[in-house]
This record gives structure tokens, C-alpha cells and sequence, in this order.
């Protein structure tokens, strides 16, 4: 039963502002982003700002880019025969007026490989933006569902372009 959290491409922006939120320095915060989204030793990083005595909030934040992975979809076709459901993660839908999409995670290219493996089972969304953003702003967690579930129907009726 897959996650989709594995394949977070950018650290999640609410993570981020909740941190800058908290206190988090936001010029090693930039460092932190930068490290992650590049593929960059981000455990390296977290080591080095413990060892210089950095604050905890900024640590914290450079140790929730430990957390993340960053896989290729493509991994989820040579497990495909195993998978029957998926975790469908997401921590942020942004609705710019066309088809919603998610900040981090990169549906187009999940949707992809699961529709290459000819994927039938289920993807049940798994909002974890939540907990992030409820210090700033009331939680619309069914809105933000609601929005992931516009994005994983418009991508699964999307036309294949390799089979047209």
C-alpha cells in the first residue's frame, strides 16, 4: 500500500511558512529548501546547523526535510501486481483556476506511471496539510479534498498522449 508522500519533489510550503511562522531563521530556511528541492545532502545540512547551535524551530525544519523522500513514479510500476490501494497524499492543493494541482507531490507523473502499470485498485486522499496551516487560518480540509479529488479525476480521464 503505497504513500504518495515518497515522492514529495519540493518541500511542502505549508511545513515551510509554518516554520517561518514559528520563528524559523529565514535565511537558512532558504538553505533548507534549496538542500531539499536540489537533491542535496539535507542530513548533512541538519547536522551542520545542530553542530553550529542553530535555534530548534530552524531545526526543525531542516529535520522534516529528512522526512521527505523523493522517488521516481516510474518505481511504481515494477510493484504493480502488489498494489490493490495507495495513500494519496497531499499537503497543499492549489486551485489557480484551471485543474487543481498539488504544490509538492508531482500527480501528473504518479498518475502517469499508475495508469502505464494499468493500475485498478484505489486512492483514497490523504490531506496532511492540516495540521500546518490551523495556527494561521481555519482548516477547509473537505475544500482541499475536494480539490484533490478534481486533480485525480482530471488526470485519470486525461488522454494518454503515448496511446493516441
Amino acid at each position: 500500500m503505497p504513500d504518495l508522500g515518497i515522492f514529495v519533489e519540493r518541500l511542502p510550503r505549508v511545513i515551510i511558512e509554518r516554520a517561518l511562522r514559528d520563528g524559523a531563521d529565514p535565511e537558512i530556511a532558504k538553505k533548507i529548501i534549496a538542500t531539499y528541492d536540489d537533491r542535496g545532502d539535507v542530513d548533512g545540512l541538519l547536522e551542520r546547523l545542530i553542530a553550529d547551535g542553530c535555534d530548534p524551530v530552524t531545526v526543525g525544519l531542516a529535520r522534516n526535510a529528512t522526512f521527505m523522500i523523493a522517488k521516481d513514479p516510474q518505481c511504481l510500476i515494477e510493484h504493480r501486481e502488489f498494489i490493490k490501494h495507495i495513500h494519496a497524499k497531499f499537503y497543499e492543493m492549489v486551485d489557480d483556476g484551471e485543474t487543481p494541482y498539488e504544490y509538492s507531490i508531482p500527480y501528473p507523473k504518479i498518475v502517469a506511471a499508475l495508469k502505464q502499470a494499468d493500475y485498478e485498485g484505489y486512492l483514497s486522499s490523504e490531506y496532511e496539510g492540516n495540521r500546518h496551516i490551523e495556527d494561521a487560518e481555519p482548516v477547509d480540509s473537505v475544500a482541499q479534498v475536494r480539490l484533490h479529488q478534481r486533480m485525480l479525476a482530471a488526470l485519470i480521464d486525461e488522454e494518454d498522449e503515448t496511446n493516441v
